[in-house]
């Protein structure tokens, strides 16, 4: 078990989550003297942070090669095998949708606004190869979500044509509108919020990279 400022990532016969908050009694713990340095050690530079627990050295050692595969969702990581393509895309969606209901609850003008005027709506991502990412939206407040939201018919769906059709959109080779001319990309339900959501995720692809 790992803590920092804020998450707590926890190991249990198998099974793993991520809790927020400070464990009182963690296995291991990194700390970075700041959001900087430790935003520099995830993107591969020298930063190396105050390590409580390395003595568990085969613990530590599976825990440090963990936190440095994230390292795939750099800008310029291209994986050419099949399954971390996959794996890329699956996690850089996941990532971009929990980062828009951030975005809105950090208090965003513009996409508090949006949020605010709306009723229950469904913005549904999927890739065909069986990836899937939701946002929920009501009345200002936002939910990020895994999967296909099976309550609910989407308002708006992107629907992507395969890891191949959504890893240039990750990439930032092609724009959202391009997606669409090139049949990477199908936008299901309403126009103009589709293009507000894409123009959101756009945002946060900016803020990312």
């Amino acid at each position: 078990m790992a803590k920092t400022s804020e998450p707590v990532l926890v190991f249990n016969d198998g099974d793993f989550r991520v809790d927020p908050g400070i464990c009182d009694n963690p296995t291991i713990t990194f700390t970075f003297k700041s959001a900087a340095k430790m935003n520099a050690f995830f993107t591969g530079k020298m930063v190396m942070p105050k390590i409580k627990g390395i003595m568990k050295v085969g613990l530590f050692l599976k825990v440090f090669r963990l936190i440095l595969s994230l390292k795939i969702l750099m800008p310029n990581a291209r994986p050419k095998d099949s399954e971390k393509k996959r794996l890329k895309v699956k996690m850089a969606f996941y990532m971009i949708i929990s980062a828009l209901s951030q975005y809105n609850k950090g208090g965003d003008p513009e996409m508090v606004r949006w949020t605010k005027k709306q009723p229950e709506r469904i913005y549904q991502i999927s890739v065909e190869e069986g990836i899937a990412a939701y946002l929920r939206v009501r009345a200002g407040r936002t939910k990020a979500g895994r999967g296909v939201y099976a309550k609910r018919r989407p308002f708006v769906r992107l629907n992507f044509n395969g890891v191949d059709g959504a890893f240039p959109v990750i990439m930032k080779d092609v724009g959202m509108i391009e997606a669409v001319k090139k049949g990477y990309l199908r936008i299901e339900g309403s126009p103009e919020y589709g293009g507000n959501l894409s123009d959101f995720m756009t945002r946060i692809q900016a803020l990312v990279t």
